[in-house]
């Protein structure tokens, strides 16, 4: 199959890209110049160089490809106009593009910030259709609405030209010992965080970045997946003392650490936040990593772990 992957120099997109080359297909990748040296598979991969705001470039990327795995945006933090110059107008270039050359497929990724949360928990799972949020102050408030405007130029351009599409909404994904480093280490560092009334409450579901890869793969892939949007999200709901738990118990061998008195089990049976039944019906998609797997990965990555003997960094 020909493709076309956008953001393969991130962490999401280098994973997508591992297992589009492991497929035997035909790969293109849009990427920053300054990006190059960070794509994976150089020599497997036609490049073009260049920014979602070259037309030119983009229409030439495109043309004679099946599917686009669009991957590349601005996360929280840069000013409003930014973000939307990236997340928005460069997604809207890329539809021109993919409508000019008549693309099979598009996929888009999204994010969970899109929904109004105020309901939750006590209306329920968060479906496909909970309505989305209607503030747009601060970061993330900035950030959710770009991937709102984008999703409605997607819709907008499958009414118009027919493009085909399939949207991903994704929570926080992990595995990245750059990126998850941050939040692990504040939880070492201070753990009586987990010891808070407010760390009891279960209101984290994060991805594992192989499992994201896979259901972006799939949302390519699988034609009955096709004018849907999906939630993507890990199997296990989780609080911040749940995950401060399973921290001190991989990094202690199992053992309880001295100061962690209370150690309650990984919740298994709580309703989740996103409701995955859509995208488990549909796109074939079935979180494969635990939390318990993903974070002892994650951790032998930071170089984080103790032996029997006492603690070792």
């Amino acid at each position: 199959m020909r493709v076309l992957l956008t953001g393969a120099s991130g962490f999401v997109g280098s994973h997508v890209l591992d297992l589009l080359v492991a497929r035997d297909d035909s790969v293109r990748v849009l990427a920053l110049p300054e990006t190059l040296d960070q794509v994976r598979h150089y020599d497997n991969v036609s490049l073009f160089p260049g920014s979602l705001a070259d037309r030119d470039l983009i229409t030439k990327a495109v043309r004679g490809v099946q599917v686009v795995y669009h991957l590349a945006g601005l996360r929280p933090g840069p000013p409003p106009s930014e973000i939307n110059s990236v997340n928005v107008r460069g997604t809207e270039n890329i539809l021109r593009a993919c409508v000019i050359g008549r693309t099979g497929r598009l996929v888009f990724s999204s994010s969970t910030s899109v929904y109004d949360e105020s309901s939750w928990p006590f209306g329920g799972p968060i479906t496909e259709d909970t309505p989305r949020r209607t503030n747009s102050n601060g970061p993330l408030g900035h950030y959710a609405q770009s991937k709102i405007e984008a999703e409605n130029l997607i819709r907008r351009f499958q009414r118009r030209h027919g493009l085909e599409y399939v949207i991903l909404r994704a929570p926080l994904v992990y595995g990245s010992a750059r990126f998850d480093k941050l939040v692990l280490m504040e939880l070492i560092d201070r753990p009586w965080l987990a010891l808070t009334p407010r760390a009891q409450f279960a209101h984290m579901q994060w991805v594992h970045v192989r499992d994201m890869a896979k259901a972006t793969v799939l949302a390519g892939t699988r034609p009955k997946a096709a004018n849907n949007t999906f939630n993507v999200a890990g199997g296990e709901l989780f609080s911040l003392r749940d995950l401060s738990t399973l921290v001190w118990s991989t990094m202690s061998n199992g053992q309880r650490a001295r100061f962690f008195k209370y150690r309650p089990p990984l919740p298994v049976n709580r309703t989740l936040k996103y409701d995955l039944s859509r995208a488990r019906n549909t796109l074939e998609y079935t979180p494969q990593v635990s939390l318990a797997e993903g974070l002892d990965e994650l951790l032998h990555k930071i170089g984080l772990r103790s032996d029997s003997e006492g603690w070792r960094s």
